[in-house]
């Protein structure tokens, strides 16, 4: 059987490019993305990194101010568990699990 290109292949143009850098900075979800472009959420993601865009966190969870993230780190140095933090600051169970906390150091 010949090689057959990919039909179902996103076609990356130079303003297409040039749009996913700047809505990338700006903070967009891939998925948002993505949908403007008619793309996956994993198109967007796969470009951005071979443009090496720098990594976002994720929106939904930038809520934690950093004082908030310090002193969460103060408390874990004083042993104090994980099942208490969530329950004095009202954080999700997966906080805990986000790469983009897991990326800044263990909590």
């Amino acid at each position: 059987m010949p090689f057959q290109p990919r039909t179902d292949q996103f076609d990356w143009t130079d303003e297409r490019e040039d749009t996913l850098r700047a809505l990338w900075t700006e903070g967009i979800p891939a998925a948002e993305i993505g949908q403007r472009f008619g793309c996956s959420k994993n198109a967007v993601i796969g470009k951005a990194r071979r443009l090496r865009l720098q990594f976002h966190p994720n929106t939904s969870l930038i809520k934690y101010a950093d004082d908030e993230l310090i002193a969460v780190r103060a408390l874990r140095s004083q042993g104090i568990g994980r099942k208490e933090i969530e329950r004095r600051y009202d954080f999700p169970t997966s906080f805990w699990d986000h790469a983009y906390y897991k990326r800044i150091g263990k909590l």
